[in-house]
């Protein structure tokens, strides 16, 4: 066996995503149809929000989205901010 446990993972569940299958279905659903353009994904630390969005990415771009980052963390909450981090990505 060779190898990472995450590539183990991945191949072993599709996304290597373990759980929150229906909001991940709920996320790749609304770039396949008109959906929404905007989700708000809010929790307490440690639920699973990162691995939840990794998911939702790789889903995205094995269905040929483009797929650009952003850490809010890092980004001026204002209008200005958002052009310049997506400018920057």
């Amino acid at each position: 066996m060779k190898g990472t446990i995450a590539e183990a993972a991945r191949d072993r569940n599709g996304l290597g995503l373990v759980g929150r299958q229906q909001e991940l279905r709920a996320l790749v659903d609304a770039i396949a149809a008109d959906g929404p353009f905007v989700f708000h994904l809010l929790g307490v630390a440690g639920i699973g929000k990162s691995s939840l969005l990794a998911g939702f990415a790789a889903a995205a771009r094995d269905s040929g989205a483009m797929v650009i980052a952003l850490d809010g963390r890092t980004i001026e909450p204002t209008e200005r901010g958002l052009q310049a981090g997506l400018a920057r990505a």
